[in-house]
């Protein structure tokens, strides 16, 4: 990656290549301006290899990420498990019974809501373990949209289920709060209502880059940052 300009030398001599006015403007890039013989010239350094500065793993951090990571292998172990056990209960129903069971639509709508919940998970790990953002600005939306949603959709659809089970209890002859096409209509507007609430964050996140170490080796030229 060149920055502005390269250094010539030839025969001990340097070519003036830049206005002595400049240096003031870039003294803290990784310009290093020099004067000889009333000129001046710029050495530049080439940005070759980007590392993180290694930083000492604090216990706490470390007791995060296997929290997390404990988490993680829970959620989707128990969500798949879930959804295998309600996939069974549906295929091995008699004339579909169980298919119509309300109970069983929230559940399920619930259990995927988790799952979104916990593919969040690994680059929050990533991000504690590391100390910076590592997958850009797309997998960034992504890591807070599925975190955020999930984590209201679950709200919405706990509310959904114990609305139902007030309309079994009280109201059990009235079939307008029970029938399908109102359970798939609610947890489809829940679904259009957590992502409008999230609107502002799935377009103004971003990611940012700040350098925060850097070294530079003279001999070979190499900036590592």
């Amino acid at each position: 990656m060149s920055l502005l300009s390269n250094t010539f030398m030839d025969d001990s001599r340097f070519r003036n290549v830049t206005d002595t006015s400049l240096c003031q403007q870039i003294r803290t890039s990784i310009f290093k301006c020099n004067f000889t013989h009333n000129e001046s010239y710029f050495e530049e350094y080439f940005v070759q290899k980007v590392f993180p500065p290694v930083i000492e793993q604090e216990p706490r951090l470390l007791s995060l990420a296997i929290l997390f990571i404990l988490c993680f292998i829970v959620s989707l172990a128990g969500n798949v498990s879930v959804l295998t056990i309600i996939y069974g209960i549906i295929k091995n129903s008699s004339h579909g019974s169980a298919r119509g069971d309300h109970t069983i639509i929230y559940i399920s709508a619930l259990c995927i809501t988790d799952l979104f919940i916990s593919i969040s998970l690994p680059t929050a790990i990533a991000d504690n373990l590391l100390g910076f953002w590592l997958f850009g600005t797309v997998i960034c939306k992504v890591h807070h949209i599925c975190g955020s949603v999930g984590r209201i959709l679950s709200t919405f659809l706990i509310t959904a289920i114990s609305f139902d089970r007030y309309a079994a209890v009280c109201h059990p002859l009235s079939s307008r709060f029970r029938s399908h096409s109102f359970v798939y209509t609610l947890i489809l507007g829940m679904v259009v209502c957590a992502f409008v609430l999230l609107l502002p964050l799935l377009v103004y996140s971003e990611t940012r880059e700040y350098i925060i170490h850097e070294v530079m080796a003279i001999e070979s030229l190499n900036v590592t940052r």
